[in-house]
């Protein structure tokens, strides 16, 4: 007995011992797990756990989850990004304007590194954009790990549908219809077992009414469950004919819209009002309108895609096409469709009505956005007696020329309001051709046809008075930067804050010199 006794003993200790043993080996297996999983500076995050820092901080960035890891000591900077020969780190916990108010790293060699990099600026948090191998992936039809006898799956696709392009995904109602044959199947089994089994109840009941009264409602019920199973079919059909209809699913593509895109449109065209002493233009007797009955028509010339969905941006029409004196061209965003997009956006949620007549893209095609007879919300003091023309842009159209450069220099720079914005660094060359506003030939052949279409029709003269620039009649509008007005056979009208070709060029080659040395 004390033998087993003892013995016993020190199996309990060797069995705690190695229980213990075992768990710190979990414990450090789980640690090394979780560090390795942990996230980096500038990784979205929920609570500080989550971070390599052990801080999660939340920022004035307007993302679906504002929420990053950023550094709380030096050596979480040094972690980060490395330590090169003379160099210091220091994690700044003030933060400022450009790292949105989170903690953010400083180099003596390197400058400043932020927790949110240019590229999460621009994102958009709520859109998912597929390569063409993805979606291509995505085509191929499903293969169960089990082969069911008679579901045979069909690949994905893409159709169209009154011109709109949607992803067909068939292969989701084509399991349900599989299933629902099978749970036809089945419930027909079990129906025929229940009435086998109530006629053995009712064989074997040996004249026991009660017994057998038992056996006729199993045999009444199961015939009951098998018809209602057979006539679901019909019984649905009669109450919705969609209910037996197992329809593809169909995704809906859209058309991305670079964020910088509908940003450039903000400030080129429209009314603003906050420019002092505004110069004023000739103006004309109008009347208004009910937008939803009186629909712009076609002045034969232009696509027709977009005409009239700015019809109820202005409400108020001209009595006659001779009351029309003036064209003024501005810019405009990259593109028709997202310019007007944008317009439409900004019309519903925060009031400002922008709106031109026409609209030339880059490869010069013309779009027809409002009837000449309605007035146009596009230059104020100047709307009742003019048409207005949008000319798409290569360049950022939220921040002047300036700075555009000082953007491409030093990664940061500020828009027309004032907003603190970054871009990528780049050299002269690359900053000229990423700031410097050009027109296409094919912008300038289209903008003559256009011109003239207009004169035909109208009161407007082909002239140098009658046909002018934004900035001939905006005090704060420098647009349509870099025109060459030779192109269209006439001179401009100079404006202080005009700068048309070639002045244009020289002015700010000027500048880029400055800025990047010569």
């Amino acid at each position: 007995m004390p033998v087993q006794t003892i013995s016993m003993s020190l199996l309990k200790k060797q069995s705690s011992a190695l229980l213990l043993l075992m768990g710190i080996c979990m414990l450090s297996f789980t640690y090394t797990v979780d560090t390795a999983t942990l996230k980096k500076i500038g990784a979205t995050c929920d609570n500080d756990s989550e971070c390599q820092t052990d801080q999660c901080m939340g920022s004035s960035f307007p993302q679906y989850q504002d929420d990053f890891c950023v550094c709380d000591q030096d050596i979480h900077c040094i972690n980060e990004y490395g330590l090169q020969q003379r160099e210091v780190w220091k994690c700044n916990r003030s933060g400022n304007d450009l790292s949105y108010g989170l903690h953010f790293c400083e180099s003596n060699t390197r400058g400043e590194e932020y927790a949110i990099t240019i590229n999460q600026e621009t994102s958009n948090p709520f859109a998912t954009v597929l390569s063409a191998e993805e979606l291509e992936s995505l085509k191929s039809a499903p293969v169960t790990k089990i082969h069911i006898p008679g579901i045979d799956f069909t690949q994905a696709d893409i159709i169209e549908d009154r011109g709109v392009s949607y992803f067909s995904i068939p292969y989701l109602g084509e399991y349900i219809a599989g299933v629902y044959k099978y749970a036809i199947i089945v419930i027909g089994i079990i129906a025929v077992v229940m009435m086998i089994l109530s006629g053995l109840r009712w064989t074997m009941s040996g004249g026991d009414q009660g017994k057998i009264g038992e056996a006729q409602k199993g045999i009444a019920g199961s015939l009951v469950g098998l018809l209602l199973a057979i006539g679901s079919y019909a019984i649905l059909y009669n109450v919705n004919p969609e209910l037996v209809v197992f329809k593809n699913l169909r995704v809906k593509f859209i058309d991305s819209i670079n964020l910088e895109d509908v940003i450039d449109v903000e400030f080129r065209t429209g009314e603003n009002t906050d420019a002092p002493n505004l110069p004023q233009g000739p103006d004309v007797s109008t009347v208004g309108y009910n937008c939803d009955t009186n629909k712009s028509t076609s002045s034969g010339i232009g696509n027709q895609d977009l005409l009239g969905q700015l019809d109820c941006h202005q409400k108020r029409t001209r009595k006659s096409l001779a009351d029309i004196q003036l064209i003024l061209l501005h810019e405009g965003g990259k593109s028709a469709q997202q310019t007007v997009a944008w317009w439409k956006k900004n019309c519903a949620l925060n009031g400002k009505c922008v709106s031109t007549h026409y609209f030339i893209n880059r490869d010069g095609k013309i779009f027809q956005l409002l009837d000449e007879l309605k007035v146009a919300s596009h230059t104020p003091g100047w709307n009742s007696a003019s048409i207005g023309i949008d000319l798409a842009i290569n360049v950022p159209g939220d921040r002047s020329t300036t700075e555009c450069l000082r953007c491409k220099k030093n990664g940061t720079c500020k828009t027309f309001t004032g907003r603190e914005v970054r871009s990528e660094k780049t050299d002269k060359a690359g900053a000229i051709e990423a700031c410097f506003v050009r027109y296409t030939d094919e912008q300038y052949a289209a903008l003559n046809t256009l011109v003239d279409s207009i004169t035909s029709r109208t009161g407007v003269s082909k002239n140098s008075a009658s046909v002018r620039a934004h900035c001939n009649t905006s005090g704060n509008h420098g647009d349509p930067r870099n025109f060459d007005w030779s192109k269209i056979g006439l001179t401009p009208m100079l404006g202080n804050a005009c700068r048309f070709a070639p002045k244009f060029e020289e002015v700010y080659g000027k500048v880029a010199d400055l800025l990047y040395g010569q």
